[in-house]
């Protein structure tokens, strides 16, 4: 397969890249990568399987599409992969790269919305942690000390982009605001079209929900949720065929979701966020355009 990714979603986690991604999987210039969340351009190991193992991986479905993406969180998590926006360059100097970002307060929410409502299928320590503390309650999920040291670095959105900026020029970087996609849809999809070059049109003809990841995880088949608590998913994973492979190994099942019930936010852990990322997102803020109380909390 001859080709290259040349447009890559890079997050805020829990800001509308699922969303964002599904809408331009139905859009037909686009082809996005299959599981969405790829992690080569984040891990080492996996970017040392080269491009081949990577198209043949992620992207069996492309048939010719203009905008090629990969559309992965995780990758402007620069603390805890640190490298990615190199890679990614290494790979392709005319990458375009999207970032999305939401309100701090509902994006932790969010996070620990669906850390509370799945359980793990790898035994990854960071993912075992968050997912038991979430479960304690949003208080005890928030006054965990690495795991508010983890959220208030991801919400550091100038922080977080900055490390794109040193490596792309600012004309391959498009920033979205969920909460403009949510308030003005289509003309945020338009300016998306014009930052890939493909029609906004199309967009008109695809049906669009705003919704996470973890929304899109609930709609996995009870087969899959069985399959996934099985003792015998080892011996799954060996037999099955690759898709079912795939979508078993990157599915977080939960068991009940929390919706969007009030969250009480406690007032000193209101201040200890703000102290930790106000200055860095007013100058985000400012950056963009946006008045700097933009995002009020």
């Amino acid at each position: 397969m001859s080709f290259s990714t040349n447009t890559i979603i890079i997050g805020a986690a829990k800001a509308g890249t699922t969303s964002l991604a599904t809408w331009m999987s139905q859009h037909p210039e686009c082809c996005v990568s299959r599981p969405k969340e790829t992690m080569f351009f984040g891990s080492g190991k996996l970017y040392s399987k080269g491009p081949h193992w990577y198209a043949d991986k992620y992207f069996q479905h492309y048939r010719g599409e203009k905008v090629v993406c990969d559309a992965t969180p995780a990758y402007s998590n620069r603390d805890r992969h640190p490298g990615v926006p190199l890679r990614a360059s290494n790979y392709y100097s005319g990458m375009k790269v999207i970032y999305m970002v939401r309100h701090p307060l509902r994006r932790i929410e969010s996070a620990w919305r669906m850390f509370a409502s799945i359980e793990p299928f790898e035994d990854d320590p960071i993912l075992l942690r968050d997912i038991a503390r979430a479960k304690q309650g949003f208080d005890s999920y928030l006054r965990d000390d690495e795991i508010f040291q983890d959220l208030a670095s991801t919400t550091k959105y100038q922080f977080q982009l900055q490390a794109w900026r040193d490596v792309f020029p600012n004309t391959q970087i498009h920033t979205i605001f969920l909460e403009d996609l949510k308030s003005n849809e289509m003309c945020e999809l338009n300016r998306l079209a014009n930052f890939l070059q493909i029609d906004g049109s199309a967009f008109n003809a695809i049906g669009r929900t705003v919704e996470n990841a973890n929304a899109q995880r609930r709609k996995e088949t009870v087969i899959r949720q069985l399959v996934a608590r099985s003792p015998f998913k080892a011996l799954v994973k060996r037999l099955a065929p690759k898709a079912v492979v795939d979508s078993i190994a990157n599915s977080r099942l939960g068991s009940k979701p929390i919706r969007g019930e009030q969250v009480y936010w406690p007032s000193d852990m209101v201040e200890k966020l703000r102290s930790e990322i106000q200055e860095d997102l007013e100058m985000f803020l400012l950056s963009q355009g946006k008045d700097e109380n933009y995002y009020s909390y």
